[in-house]
């Protein structure tokens, strides 16, 4: 990469994410390296202006954090993620950014915040079918682990109802 020219941020964005995504399955989640990675192509987003770009390093950070155990950062990077979702109008992209938090939230113990969350992701859905893969495993995601999150808490009928959620999501 030619660091004079004007698009060598954006090209070097590109090649961190996808040396973050190559490191992610060879090293795993959560190996520092996928962290310098992607922490690079986030930090490389502000001289490039694009919104996809943070939009997946972000991502990136959200998960890598969380299986590294970060999960007052990891936290931090769903934040992030859901309040330039909201910037963008995406639904899809609220969807990942409600689901990301309230895993992390779960798993920090925070289960009312958890709950908040993962539902507000399974609402953004509705009765409409998903339209691309990641929405439709984040859509399985939040329901699950809203299963999850209600038998924690005792809620035995809501825990029900979101695993027969599931089950009809994987006839779809």
């Amino acid at each position: 990469i030619e660091p004079t020219r004007p698009d060598s941020a954006r090209q070097e964005q590109n090649l961190q994410l996808s040396l973050a995504a190559a490191l992610m399955t060879r090293l795993g989640y959560g190996a520092d390296e996928v962290g310098q990675a992607y922490y690079r192509a986030h930090d490389l987003s502000a001289q490039t202006g694009s919104m996809k770009a943070p939009l997946r390093s972000l991502l990136g950070l959200w998960v890598h954090t969380w299986v590294a155990g970060r999960l007052p950062e990891s936290l931090s990077h769903g934040r992030a993620l859901l309040e330039l979702a909201e910037k963008v109008d995406d639904p899809a992209l609220r969807l990942q950014g409600h689901g990301g938090i309230g895993l992390v939230l779960l798993h920090s113990g925070g289960l009312d915040g958890a709950r908040q969350h993962l539902e507000a992701g399974v609402a953004l859905v509705g009765d409409a079918p998903p339209d691309t893969v990641s929405v439709q495993n984040a859509e399985v995601t939040c329901v699950a682990y809203s299963a999850w999150v209600a038998a924690l808490q005792g809620r035995t009928s809501a825990m029900h109802e979101h695993v027969a959620h599931c089950a009809a999501l994987s006839e779809r």
